[in-house]
């Protein structure tokens, strides 16, 4: 806990960083799916990365605290490689990989952003 994260979104229509903390391990009523972070995240943060501090993805933000400013949780990473790993079992998706080392360790956090933001994308439902 306490870790710094950061994230890239889409809470309006240019791209936002923002940074925070992994505040717990857990996030609502103990759900272990899901982190809690101490972190300002608005509707179009919903669905974005949220990286540590070497750039490697740790979560997912998936919603934010109604009641609480500044609290959001996010779908831990493990589980989403345990859904890749799923999803390679149909032959459509036998060729899905996901890198195992973060090509932005080691940078500092302005050079990490520039490298991740053009992999981030805005997403619209109407």
């Amino acid at each position: 806990m306490a870790e710094p994260i950061f994230t890239l979104g889409y809470p309006r229509n240019d791209i936002v960083y923002s940074e925070g903390y992994l505040s717990a391990k857990t996030g609502k009523n103990g759900d272990t799916l899901t982190c809690q972070l101490g972190i300002a995240a608005n509707h179009g943060n919903s669905g974005g990365p949220v990286f540590n501090q070497d750039g490697e993805i740790i979560g997912i933000v998936s919603t934010r605290d109604t009641e609480a400013e500044g609290v959001a949780f996010a779908i831990q990473s493990k589980y989403i490689f345990d859904a890749v790993e799923e999803l390679k079992k149909d032959t459509a998706y036998q060729a899905l990989r996901l890198p195992v080392k973060s090509v932005v360790k080691g940078l500092d956090k302005k050079q990490q952003v520039k490298k991740i933001q053009d992999y981030i994308f805005m997403v619209k439902a109407d």
